[in-house]
């Protein structure tokens, strides 16, 4: 890895004024009412052109070539739009815009998105429309779903108008768009408002599944009676009694209602099937199936499998600890002896389906196998602890007899939207204990959550209903387990999982097994796969990491950790805040241990080795090779607890900041509310303590990494006696080099020979001598060090053989 480091101690600019020429280089004419916000082109010489508002100051500027800038009024608001088209070599034709909320001033500008994205096909409303095969298209005579488009993202103000026209808004839909059922002179009337990009049925033909589709476009499809799912746009029993009467007028059976979800099952013939699909109350018909055993989806899906699989790994030396009510000792998948950290309770049904997603080992039904089935569980009792604290401090004493990585705990407090004194208390404890803790957010659907959940220093998990299928593409949130922002705007959840259909052992027998759910379920997952991590940590996996003793020698900080498994999750694709896979409900996306090891070599990682005081920052050089499809970088610091009574829970405020070569600027999470890559501008991120910068296709070449001290108002590394921080990065989709090639020139020949001897003899020497180079090529044998044993194999790449 070619990293290079530089130290900024007291250079961090706050302001950076952009001076405006005076010289207009072209406007939008204004009308009568629209004369206090003409869009202006004005000219800054070499610095490109920038965007106003009249009378207000600078929202945008760039040197691209710019044209058909519009300004769009949203009737009776302050809300202003400004659209426009940016054209570079680089990017081609982009269409942007920004907003201005109620005069506000405008938002950042946003890269406009306009391809409608259905499962049944993506398209632009504009170029073209889908075919649609005959028999699935729209009734519109009367009442009818559409699909209305903006030329924005959706927008209070646009339901707010379409509820006044006499649509009603059933849900979002990417990219850009509402789905409303309406009149047809709603429709009209909605057609002309200066914000609608377009209008267009919502068909039964983009409400079925793929299968389903097939199966009714061959010739004569007439297939026997089936029993199906059908989600329904709205709760309630208003729209579930009108599909069962539907249903059963024409002959079909209904099994199941929930008149507060939105799912229905009944048995329906293809013809039945079509009358269903084209009902203003049905969003989407998939096929049924029988429950069935889902613990193994969950390993595979997180990756167990595949490191089971390549490097046997499956949680040896790792101890753990579940915190819960109670667990059913001689369950027969609990046969490693799990050590009790406190007495056990007689309320074994919870805590024995955790423990059993994290280390049950499958010995009475090997498809519930947990995670770590040869990991060391520990089990304390929530009512049997007096001094959570104490409890903490004693699972990490390197001379104790518990020596955990981790901690996790599927209950917690009542719930609430604040942070509280319990979220402080459990602040307190991971700032002063340095331990990876996991919790669940809980089951509410919405921000209520347990307040442990809403500390800073913890890890958080929400929930997808995943339909037990091993395919993500009919996962959904659905309105299942809490959700974020926090109450002063942090990012919660941290990860998300599995919500429904995990089989686990079950408390009420030795043998018993049942099916197994909510964020209780998805937190033991998360924490199972946080346990490998540490497993792949400890033995090398990662280059020049790990290879303690044992797993606890080992183990990097908790906010290495994190930060680490964060970098190296599946993000659920979404877009805008309303989708229901929104960043407030899958957090950073699903833990994945396959992505952790295909990044072990395109790594860079900070585990707290770098103090900073106030107004400091660190620089670091990283090098991208060319049609790198991704480069990620993750900020995670522990922070002191924060004050219950305050709206801000922050203490300090360590910033993340990437530059590009082609002289983008990242700030971190700036975009990452709106989608899954970071938008570049933007400013500096004030209110979390986990910092995101996620590029697709980043620019080949030499990118600038900064860490920045923005403000640090109570100590955080209390190893020191300033007043300073410490902080975790883990930076992917770096050029890794080529193994061998110890000069970096590109090549592995003889001019290699001498820095793989100097760095195998003199470490300091060949850092002080090859700078940008990473010493770890040198490790050709893939051992995690450089050492004699990469000798051989060496000059076995060097005479034309086989190279790592």
């Amino acid at each position: 890895m070619r990293v290079a480091q530089v130290r900024w101690l007291c250079v961090v600019p706050v302001l950076v004024m952009l001076l405006v020429g005076e010289r207009i280089h072209a406007a939008v004419a204004p009308s009568s009412s629209q004369a206090r916000a003409a869009i202006q082109l004005e000219t800054h010489g070499s610095s490109g052109d920038a965007w106003a508002l009249f009378g207000e100051s600078v929202f945008h500027s760039t040197g691209r070539t710019i044209g058909g800038e519009r300004l769009i009024e949203v009737p009776g608001t302050r809300t202003v739009l400004a659209l426009w088209d940016e054209e570079s070599p680089e990017q081609g034709l982009t269409h942007q815009y920004a907003i201005n909320l109620n005069g506000r001033g405008f938002q950042r500008p946003r890269r406009a998105a306009h391809e409608i994205l259905l499962r049944y096909d993506a398209f632009d409303p504009l170029s073209r429309a889908p075919r649609v095969p005959d028999g699935l298209a729209a009734d519109t005579s009367g009442e009818a779903v559409y699909i209305v488009q903006f030329d924005t993202q959706p927008l209070d103000d646009f339901r707010r108008d379409i509820e006044r026209l006499g649509g009603t808004v059933l849900g979002f839909l990417a990219n850009q768009a509402f789905l409303v059922r309406m009149e047809r002179a709603t429709r009209d009337a909605l057609a002309l408002l200066p914000y609608v990009r377009w209008i267009g049925p919502h068909h039964p033909a983009y409400r079925l599944e793929e299968g389903i589709l097939e199966e009714l476009g061959r010739p004569n499809a007439d297939f026997p009676a089936r029993r199906y799912n059908i989600l329904l746009f709205e709760h309630g029993v208003g729209p579930q009694r009108a599909v069962t009467e539907r249903i059963l007028a024409s002959g079909g059976a209904v099994h199941r209602r929930s008149p507060r979800g939105l799912l229905m099952e009944a048995t329906l013939t293809a013809a039945q099937l079509r009358a269903i699909a084209g009902m203003n109350e049905v969003a989407f018909i998939d096929r049924w199936g029988p429950v069935g055993i889902d613990l193994d989806i969950a390993r595979e899906i997180s990756g167990a499998n595949f490191i089971e699989q390549l490097l046997g790994f499956v949680g040896q030396g790792v101890r753990g600890e579940v915190l819960d009510i109670g667990f059913l000792e001689g369950h027969c998948d609990f046969n490693r002896n799990p050590i009790l950290h406190t007495p056990n309770n007689n309320s074994p049904s919870h805590g024995t389906a955790i423990m059993g997603i994290v280390f049950g080992d499958g010995t009475c039904n090997s498809a519930a196998r947990g995670l770590m089935p040869a990991g060391q569980p520990i089990f304390a009792a929530w009512s049997q602890i007096p001094d959570r604290f104490a409890h903490t401090a004693e699972l990490i004493d390197p001379n104790g007899p518990y020596r955990a990585v981790f901690q996790t705990s599927s209950l917690g407090s009542p719930r609430t939207r604040q942070y509280t004194t319990i979220s402080a208390m459990i602040d307190d404890i991971l700032f002063h204990n340095d331990l990876l803790v996991i919790q669940t957010m809980s089951n509410s659907g919405n921000p209520n959550s347990r307040p442990e959940a809403w500390a800073k220093n913890i890890v958080s998990v929400g929930g997808v209903r995943h339909n037990n299928t091993l395919t993500k593409t009919d996962d959904c949130w659905c309105g299942s387990a809490s959700t974020g922002p926090a109450a002063d705007g942090r990012i919660k959840p941290d990860f998300t999982h599995f919500y429904d259909n995990i089989l686990a052992p079950a408390g009420n027998c030795a043998t018993c097994y049942g099916q197994f759910g909510g964020s209780s379920g998805a937190t033991a997952i998360v924490a199972g796969v946080f346990g490998l991590f540490h497993q792949l940590w400890h033995e090398g996996v990662f280059r020049g990491q790990g290879r303690g003793a044992t797993v606890f020698d080992s183990r990097p900080h908790a906010t290495t950790a994190k930060a680490f498994v964060i970098n190296t999750a599946a993000q659920y694709p979404f877009s805008g805040p309303g989708h229901d896979l929104s960043r407030f409900r899958q957090g950073w996306g699903m833990p994945d241990l396959r992505n952790m090891y295909d990044a072990r070599n395109s790594l860079f990682i900070v585990d707290e080795t770098e103090v900073l005081r106030n107004l400091q920052s660190v620089r670091y050089e990283v090098v991208v090779a060319l049609d790198e499809p991704a480069l990620r970088a993750t900020l995670v610091f522990r922070d002191p607890p924060g004050n219950p009574g305050s709206a801000q829970h922050r203490i300090n405020d360590l910033t993340l900041r990437l530059d590009s070569p082609n002289g983008r600027t990242f700030w971190g999470n700036n975009g990452l509310l709106d989608g899954n890559w970071s938008t570049p501008g933007g400013s500096p991120n004030t209110i979390d303590t986990v910092e995101n910068v996620f590029v697709q296709n980043p620019a080949a070449g030499t990118w600038v990494i900064e860490v920045i001290a923005d403000e640090i108002n109570e100590d955080a590394f209390l190893e020191t006696p300033e007043i300073d921080a410490v902080f975790a990065l883990v930076v992917s989709g770096l050029d890794a080099g080529t193994p061998g090639d110890l000069n970096c020139d590109g090549a592995v020949n003889g001019g290699d020979i001498d820095p793989f001897f100097l760095a195998l003899g003199d470490p300091a020497g060949y850092a002080a001598a090859f700078p940008d180079c990473e010493i770890l090529l040198g490790d050709m044998n893939g051992d995690g060090s450089l050492n004699g044993a990469d000798i051989d194999p060496f000059f076995a790449c060097l005479g034309g053989g086989v190279c790592p």
